[in-house]
C-alpha cells in the first residue's frame, strides 16, 4: 500500500534526464523531505507522484492500483486521493473563502455547506483575517496560504507539498506546521523543499537529490557536518 514509484525515469523534451531509476515509497503517517539545490529534479518528482506527469519509464502505484494503466473514469476516482500545491499556486477568481471551499465543490458538496465548512474551517485554524479578501488583491505570502488551506481541508491521503514555507512569515509559519503534524495521522505527506531547518523539523524520513541521484539521509546534522 501506499504511493509507490517504481524505477522512475523523466526527462524535458530534447533534454537531460531529470530522473534517473528512482525508486520511493511514501506511506500515510509519515512526512518526507526532498531536500537538494535547484533543477535535480524534486519539483519533478513531485508532479509525478502527482499524478501530473506521466514518466517516461516506471511505474507509478497508488494503493497498489498501477496508476496509468487504469482507465479514464479510475484515475479521475484515484486522483481525488493525491493533492498538490505548486510553489507559486494559483487561485480561482473570488474571496479566499470560496478559494478554500472550491475543493468540495468539484467533489460535488452543495455549494452553502461547503462555504459554511470552509469558513469554519479557516477561522478554526486562525487564518479568519483571509477570508473575506479578494483573490486578485492578495498578496505573495497570503496567496501561498490560501492554496495550503484549500488543500489542508480536504485531508487527502497524500499531499505534496513544493516548497510550502517561501512566501510564508514566521507566525503563520508555525501556524501551518501545527496543521502539517494535524494532517500526519491520516496523510502521508510531502514536501520539497531548501530549508533545512524545515526538513529537520518535519522530516520523518529525508532524501538528497543531487548528482542525478537520490540519496536517503538518516540523521541530517550528521551528513552536513
Amino acid at each position: 500500500m501506499g504511493l509507490r514509484l517504481v524505477n522512475i525515469w523523466y526527462k524535458y523534451s530534447g533534454g537531460e534526464w531529470v530522473l534517473k531509476n528512482v525508486s520511493i515509497n511514501f506511506e500515510k503517517g509519515r512526512i518526507y523531505v526532498l531536500i537538494g539545490p535547484n533543477a535535480v529534479g524534486k519539483t519533478t518528482l513531485l508532479k509525478i507522484a502527482g499524478l501530473i506527469y506521466r514518466p517516461v519509464r516506471g511505474e507509478v502505484y497508488i494503493d497498489d492500483k498501477n496508476f496509468w494503466e487504469l482507465d479514464d473514469r479510475e484515475k479521475s476516482i484515484v486522483r481525488r486521493n493525491v493533492v498538490y500545491v505548486h510553489e507559486k499556486p494559483v487561485l480561482i477568481r473570488g474571496s479566499v473563502l470560496y478559494n478554500i471551499a472550491y475543493g468540495f465543490l468539484l467533489r460535488g458538496v452543495e455549494k452553502e455547506k461547503a462555504l459554511i465548512t470552509a469558513r469554519e474551517y479557516v477561522v478554526g485554524k486562525g487564518f479568519e483575517y483571509l477570508l473575506d479578501k479578494d483573490s486578485k488583491e492578495l498578496s505573495a505570502g497570503e496567496t501561498q496560504l490560501t492554496a495550503l488551506l484549500r488543500a489542508f481541508i480536504l485531508k487527502p491521503k497524500y499531499l505534496l507539498l513544493d516548497e510550502p514555507f517561501t512566501n510564508i512569515d514566521f507566525r503563520n509559519r508555525k501556524k501551518i506546521i501545527n496543521i502539517i503534524y494535524e494532517l500526519k495521522r491520516e496523510s502521508g505527506i510531502v514536501i520539497a523543499t531548501h530549508d533545512l531547518y524545515i526538513a529537520e523539523k518535519l522530516g520523518d524520513m529525508i532524501y538528497l537529490f543531487e548528482n542525478d541521484k537520490v540519496e536517503k539521509i538518516v540523521d541530517l546534522r550528521e551528513y552536513f557536518e
